[in-house]
Formats: C-alpha cells, structure tokens, sequence
C-alpha cells in the first residue's frame, strides 16, 4: 500500500502514519476467520485511511491496493493452475501416445 501511495502521489509526510495504519489493519484483518477476512480489511482499511485522507482518496487507495495486492494473486494463481492443467494434460497424451507404439 506505501508504494501505491506513492505512486498515486502521495505526500511522504503521511507515509509513518500510513506505515503504522496499515501494520494495525494487517493485524486486524488476520484475526478474523478467511471467509470474512476481506470485508474486514475492506473496512479496516476505510476506517483507517479516513483519518488520514477524504473520503474519495481513501476509497480509491483501498480499491488500487486491493486490486494489486488479492486480486493479482488470484490471477496469478490461476494462470499457474491452468498452465499446470495444460503440461500435465501434454504428458498424459505423450504417455499414452507411447504406450501404443
């Protein structure tokens, strides 16, 4: 989140408070079981970043830091497991393949 907000042009004035905002939503957010995990942090990261920005910049750092941080890995993720489905399905083929011959 400190690198978002420093690319979005973020004042490096806040970036203690931002630090130490985040380490408590951090803290918060693995407290609660993985179902209700990202609502929490959604709010915790609202709550939090409205003390030290608007409305509006709050709402758009949690939305670019969310998006980069739990929607890039399920991508990423997902990229991997496909690839994986896609050289194990090859294999399988070559293997079948030479067991004919």
């Amino acid at each position: 989140i400190l690198s978002v907000y420093m690319a979005a042009g973020g004042k490096v004035k806040l970036l203690p408070r931002l630090f130490v905002t985040q380490c408590y939503i951090i803290l918060g957010s693995n407290c609660v079981p993985v179902p209700g995990g990202m609502g929490v942090t959604d709010y915790l990261m609202l709550d939090g970043y409205g003390h030290l920005f608007d409305r509006a910049a709050s709402y758009r750092l949690e939305m670019l830091g969310r998006g980069l941080t739990f929607y890039c890995c399920v991508l990423v993720s997902a990229l991997t497991i496909l690839a994986a489905y896609v050289l194990l399905q090859k294999r399988q083929e070559k293997e079948r393949g030479a067991s004919w011959k």
